[in-house]
């Protein structure tokens, strides 16, 4: 005979709150009132609760009679049916299956071992007669103004081309509108390249970047004479490794008193009886920057001079005056054209 110990199980619940399955362990029952769920359109009815309790495994009774009584067995008949369907049961959930207890629930064993419990929808509250969930939707009302038919004639005879021409250019804008995001993105791009790639150098960087080869000293660092020359060309870290050493019997910057050597420029040879001041404004070791500064001191209107001082050529203004004034104006003018340290080395 086949007997169906799930549905025996489902036929107590109605009726009772806790149904024992003998060697297994116990469904209990907690009443649960009614809920109303506006989010998911639902209402609940009261109905109970269902739990899997494994520690109760002693046998109430309830479900073995049961069975006796519906299908008039003997009772070690009865008892042999319900241990050989605990045996299954456990079987299956060592299996890693799920037990289908029918409108019931479903009993499974998680991973730490233990029992665990999906029951299903059925109400087994007798006193709401065993409803289920409903359903419920609610009706949404759109506050439109009633427009009168003058209104409508109204707006009818408004109704013009204009209206959808506009609607029209939207809808083309909308529909285009990731291809005109990534036009700005490619023009704003090109604007950008264009700016770093053709920015006009300033006019010091002529001055200021060059080839690793060149040594540029200011004139305060030589006018300490041979001594404070050679200091500065030996010093340590990065500024040794750009530097060139020169010998101290070498030839520096004479004092101001002593005559001047002889001067080496693309200009006129000046005049033995007029009175020259030298405004000193770099010394380079590249002969290369020294030809771009004497062809910017001549293009700001000055006389450009050169000696060598020791290894390096110094660059500067070559200047004729009558009185110290006439100095004292050029060399604030040099000083803003060319470099902030240029100094007077000879006058």
């Amino acid at each position: 005979m086949d007997i169906d110990v799930g549905s025996c199980i489902e036929a107590l619940l109605y009726d009772n709150e806790t149904v024992s399955v003998p060697g297994l362990g116990a469904i209990v029952s907690h009443y649960k009132s009614a809920v109303i769920e506006p989010v998911q359109g639902a209402v609940h009815p009261p109905s109970k609760s269902l739990e899997f309790n494994d520690n109760l495994i002693m046998d109430d009774g309830l479900l073995l009679n049961l069975i006796v009584d519906k299908y008039d067995l003997p009772r070690a008949e009865a008892e042999k049916i319900i241990s050989d369907y605990v045996k299954d049961v456990k079987a299956a959930i060592k299996r890693k299956e799920f037990v289908v207890f029918p409108n019931v629930g479903r009993l499974y064993q998680n991973y730490e071992g233990k029992y665990q419990f999906l029951p299903d929808d059925s109400n087994f509250n007798t006193d709401s007669f065993g409803l289920p969930s409903v359903q419920f939707y609610p009706i949404i009302r759109h506050n439109r103004p009633v427009m009168t038919t003058a209104q409508a004639q109204a707006k009818k005879k408004n109704f013009s081309l204009g209206g959808v021409v506009s609607g029209n250019i939207a809808d083309w804008f909308q529909r285009n509108l990731a291809a005109f995001i990534t036009l700005a993105v490619i023009i704003v791009s090109i604007g950008i390249w264009l700016l770093v790639a053709y920015r006009p150098a300033p006019a010091d960087e002529i001055l200021t970047i060059v080839p690793e080869e060149r040594v540029n000293i200011s004139p305060s660092e030589l006018e300490g004479g041979p001594d404070d020359l050679k200091e500065v060309e030996e010093g340590t870290g990065d500024e040794a490794e750009n530097t060139t050493n020169v010998p101290a019997d070498e030839e520096t910057i004479p004092p101001a008193d002593t005559e001047p050597e002889e001067i080496e420029t693309e200009g006129i040879t000046p005049n033995p009886a007029q009175d020259y001041a030298l405004i000193a404004i770099g010394a380079f070791g590249s002969q290369g920057n020294v030809e771009k500064l004497i062809k910017k001191i001549y293009e700001e209107g000055y006389e450009a001079y050169t000696r060598k001082v020791g290894k390096l050529t110094q660059v500067g203004v070559q200047l004729p005056y009558d009185d110290q004034s006439e100095i004292d104006v050029a060399l604030i003018d040099v000083q803003k054209k060319f470099d902030k340290k240029a100094k007077v080395v000879q006058k």
